[in-house]
């Protein structure tokens, strides 16, 4: 999974500005992290850039599919957001994709968004571009995490990449 986010009217924040709108911004689902703080472990920690600050979590131990878990995310000064991320599904069975996880990892990085930009202080009327890109998807089953009963399906397509451009109030809640 990829997201991409840049401000259309960039600002100008500190490292430790950068670092503290992500930690108020964490959201902490039941099926991952989307800008996770593992300061606990000194590799794992944020690690600033000459732009910004960046987070690379990867984790040798293979998941179902065979390959590590692997998070990044990279934080700019002028309020650029970037990670990538392995499949959570990886992690549960072989060559599947949830779209109900999906769905909700989705949502997860627009309110994560929605609060990087509330903490760094964006004003509400400045736009925003935001890509969200899954990867890897050809030749999974397409099924659900949770006990709907689908029909699965299996898929073709290797990406699905959508992008939007939006003003940071269409995040508030109505």
């Amino acid at each position: 999974m990829e997201i991409r986010s840049a401000l259309h009217e960039p600002v100008t924040k500190s490292q430790l500005e950068l670092l503290n709108a992500v930690r108020k911004a964490e959201i902490r689902p039941s099926v991952g992290l989307i800008g996770i703080l593992l300061e606990s472990r000194d590799e794992y920690r944020p690690r600033p850039t000459s732009d910004g600050i960046v987070a690379e979590v990867a984790i040798p131990e293979k998941s179902l599919s065979g390959t590590p878990t692997y998070d990044y995310w990279s934080a700019r000064t002028n309020g650029d957001f970037f990670l990538i991320q392995s499949l959570f599904e990886d992690e549960r069975t072989e060559k599947a994709v949830f779209f109900d996880t999906r769905i909700v990892r989705v949502t997860e990085a627009l309110l994560f968004l929605c609060g990087l930009y509330d903490h760094l202080g964006v004003p509400p009327e400045s736009r925003v571009t935001i890509g969200i890109a899954h990867h890897g998807l050809a030749g999974r089953t397409l099924t659900s995490a949770g006990r709907r009963h689908v029909m699965p399906r299996t898929t073709a397509a290797g990406s699905s990449e959508s992008q939007i451009s939006i003003r940071c109030r269409a995040f508030e809640a109505t």
